[in-house]
């Protein structure tokens, strides 16, 4: 897995969705490449997988996008990763490395069980839960489901379960 990793940041310099050089002083830093000002203006077109990942390092989302230029999708297979908040990948935990390389590369959907993200609470980032663990628009991918709180049953359902017994 650290040898993925390192792969994941060995990536063309040209701009990963128009091929060009980007500016260094107006390009924007991603995880392992540099977007130029332009493309990051119309970053808002693409349609990136999302993931929010907490590992012991904490609580990061994740936004995998595909490259568009032809010379990273020839030379790399790999997606342009932002981290929020942002980090260094130097700064990344062992544990922090595996799961965006899992997520990357959708692993995470054979390794880890999967719970609907309605059947899971809202809070999660707050709660102790266990770790690592992804959580996407539709699951909360985790080798320890039981682990995860459940969400607790809406009030408004509760008062017309009593009404409805009550007729």
């Amino acid at each position: 897995m650290e040898d993925e990793f390192i792969e994941l940041q060995h990536t063309p310099t040209a701009c990963p969705f128009c091929g060009y050089d980007p500016d260094t002083y107006y390009g924007t830093q991603a995880l392992n490449a540099i977007v130029c000002q332009s493309c990051m203006e119309n970053l808002h077109i693409w349609n990136p997988a999302y993931a929010e990942i907490h590992t012991d390092d904490g609580v990061m989302e994740l936004w995998a996008y595909t490259p568009a230029c032809d010379e990273w999708r020839q030379v790399v297979n790999t997606p342009v990763l932002f981290l929020k908040p942002a980090a260094p990948a130097t700064g990344l935990s062992i544990q922090t490395q595996r799961t965006i390389i899992l997520f990357v590369t959708g692993q995470h959907r054979d390794l880890f069980e999967r719970i609907p993200v309605e059947d899971v609470a809202d809070n999660l980032h707050k709660l102790s839960t266990p770790k690592p663990l992804i959580k996407t628009n539709r699951h909360v991918y985790t080798s320890n489901p039981d682990q995860i709180p459940e969400t607790a049953p809406d009030p408004a359902d509760a008062d017309q379960l009593t009404f409805e017994a009550l007729s």
